[in-house]
């Protein structure tokens, strides 16, 4: 499918030499997919202005698409625009209130907003009974939440299950949830697995 990189075909028809000729605006000839095809596409190409163009047009054409409002959440999320992050899961949540993935991502918001981690907590406890399939990677969320709350217990609980039960194929994951272990363990005063917890996290990254 070829991508067509224009949002409104404007058509102007002249009906006589002596007639004012009428604009019509025709529909927008994407789907909504397409806008987000486009809107990946520009990311991709850090042409970013334009991958938000195409999630706002996306989400003109339909405001009850939870999978653009998440998407836009991802793109808000990376782009480090934490407050449009947020609106964006809480539409999404708001549509698909049983999505376990959308209130883990809309906890992580919280918790790089550096405010309420005790609303990331709910949140993160809420996805694991939602989601329980991906309890390990909502674990860390928790531990995470569980550590800016101050119960260093309930976090290294929560930390120490998720490193034990997220899967080995995902190095990535599994190496940042070493890193919240280590800064727990620094937060406990363990430098001891504070510095086994690191070390792991730079071996499953390539010793990085």
């Amino acid at each position: 499918m070829t991508l067509r990189a224009f949002s409104l075909t404007i058509v102007i028809l002249s009906l006589s030499a002596c007639t004012i000729p009428r604009i019509i605006v025709l529909h927008d000839p994407l789907s909504v997919d397409e806008h987000l095809q486009l809107a990946a596409i520009y990311e991709v190409q850090q042409k970013f202005d334009l991958a938000r163009d195409q999630f706002h047009q996306a989400l003109e054409k339909d405001k009850k698409s939870v999978r653009a409002w998440q998407l836009f959440g991802d793109f808000s999320f990376r782009r480090k625009e934490f407050g449009q992050a947020e609106d964006a899961y809480s539409r999404a949540a708001a549509l698909d209130p049983k999505n376990g993935d959308l209130l883990n991502n809309l906890a992580w918001v919280y918790l790089e907003l550096g405010k309420n981690p005790e609303k990331a907590e709910k949140l993160a406890r809420q996805a694991i009974e939602l989601s329980p399939s991906h309890r390990p990677y909502y674990l860390d969320t928790l531990g995470v939440a569980l550590t800016r709350a101050g119960d260093l217990k309930g976090a290294l609980a929560a930390l120490t299950e998720s490193v034990a039960t997220l899967p080995t194929d995902q190095p990535a994951f599994l190496a940042e949830a070493y890193d919240h272990l280590a800064v727990l363990y620094d937060a406990l005063g363990n430098a001891e697995e504070r510095d086994r917890a690191a070390a792991r996290a730079r071996e499953l990254r390539g010793g990085k």
